[in-house]
């Protein structure tokens, strides 16, 4: 009866099928839960460090004739996945699954793992339903069961790509008119993980009062404008550089006794940007931020009393803002 169980665990292992895993340091919970998975439904694991696995996973999967061939992407925002049939022409399938924060590690390679087996059904490399387990010979493992996932979200599941907004800093300009507390708030698009757009606005609440002898000038300096960033993200931690346009608005109020005369005047001038900016994110919803602008104003924005320039603005000016930034959908 013992040699006719061994035997049966023998054919069982000689049917199991190999799975190539690519591992790192940076991901090592969620790749070492994946391999249990797949351990435990019996398909050989071969790991390969990054510096091994440089190469494509259909060659990986072909040099170490395996049916597939697994990796986290560097973000760890998901993991490759690469499915092919035994046969030189058979077909095969590559995709990236999704990873989510609020799933956990736990969930998150289950999820993998069902979506590697739903390829092997679609490809008729397994049947839908498995098979019932041949009668165990040895203690069950120590490793406990996971716990019941929740419903599994749809495979589309991916990160939030519109955001709000909102922080203080300051504005500086050489020309006078020194540094100046401003509001900022803006609505950023990200509609891919490399690249994403940005409305922005910077408003100075306060204005900047100005003392000649011909009187006085209250000016405030504030500026619309739109940006395209680059960014580089990891788990946590955003950074971005981008460039951009944007329109500054000084307004300028003056008051003065005979024989002068005071106005009051808007100027307008656009000014090419560049922009920087440190994302911290405490979940997918909300993150600290702080943003570096700076730009040209052509022409430069200058205050005059009785026809001689006194003071100027914009050209250069720099904005640096700490706030927090909200995910909406």
């Amino acid at each position: 009866m013992l040699l006719t169980l061994l035997g049966v665990r023998r054919a069982a292992a000689d049917q199991s099928q190999t799975v190539v895993l690519v591992t790192s340091e940076r991901h090592t919970k969620l790749e070492h839960r994946i391999r249990a998975e797949l351990l435990s439904l019996d398909f050989r694991v071969e790991e390969l460090d990054t510096v091994e696995g440089t190469a494509s996973l259909e060659d990986l999967s072909l040099e170490r004739d395996a049916i597939a061939a697994m990796r986290v992407t560097a973000a760890g925002e998901a993991v490759e996945l690469w499915v092919r049939a035994k046969e030189p022409d058979g077909a095969k399938t590559r995709e990236f699954v999704p990873m989510s924060r609020r799933r956990g590690v736990d969930v998150n390679a289950i999820f993998v793992v069902e979506v590697f087996r739903a390829r092997l059904v679609k490809l008729g490399l397994a049947r839908e339903q498995p098979e019932p387990a041949p009668p165990q010979v040895e203690p069950p493992r120590a490793e406990l069961a996971p716990p019941m996932p929740p419903p599994m979200p749809p495979v589309g599941v991916s990160p939030k790509a519109f955001w709000a907004a909102i922080g203080a800093g300051g504005a500086y300009s050489p020309g006078g008119l020194g540094t100046n507390p401003v509001l900022l708030g803006g609505i950023r698009v990200a509609p891919a993980a490399w690249i994403s757009t940005a409305v922005f606005v910077a408003w100075q609440p306060l204005s900047r009062t100005i003392l000649e002898l011909e009187g006085q000038a209250d000016v405030r300096a504030s500026f619309v404008g739109v940006g395209l960033d680059f960014p580089i993200r990891s788990e946590r931690l955003e950074a971005s550089i981008g460039l951009g346009g944007a329109l500054v608005v000084a307004e300028m109020r003056g008051h003065a006794e005979a024989p002068f005369r005071g106005t009051d005047d808007s100027v307008f001038a656009p000014a090419p940007v560049l922009r920087s900016g440190l994302v911290w994110r405490s979940s997918e919803l909300l993150g600290l931020r702080g943003d570096l602008v700076g730009g040209v104003a052509i022409p430069r924005v200058a205050v005059r009393f009785d026809g001689r320039e006194t003071h100027y603005w914009g050209r250069p000016f720099a904005l640096l803002s700490l706030g927090v930034e909200i995910g909406l959908f």
